[in-house]
């Protein structure tokens, strides 16, 4: 069964990277079907942002990240669901957490340059 979830999860992955996140999200359900899964939720949260449900996607990255603390995807990717609902606060502090241990991710740096912006601290945003 293990082995049927991952190829499931493979295959949810690669149907994301082609847009085709309702597909995707089917396959992620039936993995969680069996219970909870990392990979599988953070795939199906990716998913539904894709979606535009990103209420559901946000509640799925903090699942995956209950399993996996600290999680540096799952953690850039629930900023990007915050930074998206509009809310660049809580944003923030998820790519100030990261940077923490992990300085040079330039995506991150963007992204918090973004999150810095929509706060009209663009200062900070300047300097980085």
């Amino acid at each position: 069964m293990r082995s049927a979830n991952i190829a499931r999860i493979d295959e949810g992955e690669l149907l994301l990277s082609e847009g085709k996140a309702a597909e995707a999200l089917r396959l992620f359900e039936q993995v969680l079907e069996a219970g909870a899964d990392f990979m599988a939720l953070h795939g199906r949260a990716s998913a539904l942002h894709m979606l535009g449900r990103s209420v559901e996607a946000l509640a799925d990255f903090d699942a995956a990240l209950r399993l996996r603390p600290g999680d540096m995807a799952a953690t850039a990717n629930r900023s990007h669901v915050l930074q998206a609902m509009g809310r660049p606060e809580e944003a923030l502090e998820g790519y100030d957490r990261i940077l923490k241990s992990r300085p040079e991710v330039a995506s991150i740096l963007y992204s918090r340059s973004n999150a810095l912006q929509a706060l009209n601290r663009l200062d900070e945003a300047l300097v980085g």
